[in-house]
């Protein structure tokens, strides 16, 4: 590992990501109007789906309408600081309805990427549980695990909130994100275009539709 990679390996531990004092520099205000254009943008195109919108500084709530399986939509930041710059990963995380149900034993699914290992990306448990493997299945239909390819997500992960009753997507996309350099001082943002919000939107939902719930544990 050379000098510069053990030096930004040092800068993203975890006390550096999402620090409010960088968040609040220069650089993160602009990386917010590059996050408010794309939450214009994606309010305008599920405006029709959407019960309210919550706009708050690096940070973008949807609320979708009740007859929705997908409850909300929370658009942040993941600050990853580096030598040289800074990256604002966009952050998604996904809020799905749902309850504990009986004979669910473990609460955590994670999507594995294509790799030389992994030939076929896909969802998975890490443990063998029946009503769990019901679910991963669904959640391996080409339809979903093609889209989550097609806006090259990473980190995605499901689990289920026993406290709050319902199952938290999250995943992390380069469109979307912005990156502030330090020579020359700059900060753009990589543009989310309207079919990749249509793409982002129906694959959250169909992760939704997927964990809807049979038998409750009560």
């Amino acid at each position: 590992m050379s000098w510069v990679d053990h030096l930004n390996k040092n800068l993203r531990k975890a006390v550096n990501r999402g620090n409010p004092a960088v968040l609040e520099s220069r650089s993160g205000i602009k990386a917010d109007e590059n996050l408010e254009h794309l939450a214009d943008l994606a309010e305008n195109i599920l405006q029709g789906k959407l019960e309210k919108v919550v706009r708050l500084y690096t940070k973008k709530i949807f609320y979708f309408r009740k007859t929705e399986a997908l409850q909300m939509i929370h658009l942040t930041y993941h600050l990853e600081n580096r030598l040289l710059s800074k990256t604002y990963d966009l952050q998604i995380e996904g809020q799905a309805e749902g309850f504990l149900e009986k004979g669910m034993e473990h609460t955590e699914i994670i999507f594995q990427q294509r790799s030389l290992k992994n030939k076929k990306p896909c969802f998975t448990g890490g443990a063998k549980d029946a009503v769990l493997e019901g679910k991963i299945q669904k959640l391996n239909d080409p339809l979903i695990t093609g889209r989550i390819e097609k806006l090259d997500l990473s980190e995605l992960y499901i689990t289920y909130s026993e406290s709050k009753n319902c199952w938290k997507i999250s995943s992390r996309s380069i469109i979307g994100s912005s990156v502030s350099l330090m020579f020359p001082p700059l900060t753009r943002g990589i543009a989310m275009q309207p079919q990749e919000i249509v793409l982002l939107y129906e694959l959250y939902s169909m992760i939704a539709a997927a964990l809807k719930n049979g038998q409750s544990q009560l």
